[in-house]
């Protein structure tokens, strides 16, 4: 196990620590897509705020998952 480590895999040691500016970015970017589903859902014509505030919901989940997963 050592030798993988020396050829250049990485080890779960390895990986530098979030910073705040990673952080702040994140949430700007799954805030921001909150914002732009709720907006986008509004100008296509939504029943009511409810229903848009539901799909920009669901705009943050999927933001939220990929900010996450992201490498």
């Amino acid at each position: 196990m050592a030798d993988l480590a020396r050829d250049g895999a990485r080890t779960p040691g390895d990986r530098p620590p979030a910073s705040a500016g990673n952080w702040l970015a994140g949430a700007a970017i799954a805030l921001g897509a909150f914002a732009v589903g709720t907006l986008a859902a509004e100008a296509l014509g939504a029943v009511n705020l409810g229903t848009a505030l539901g799909v920009g919901q669901i705009a943050f989940a999927i933001a939220l998952m990929w900010v996450m997963l992201r490498d």
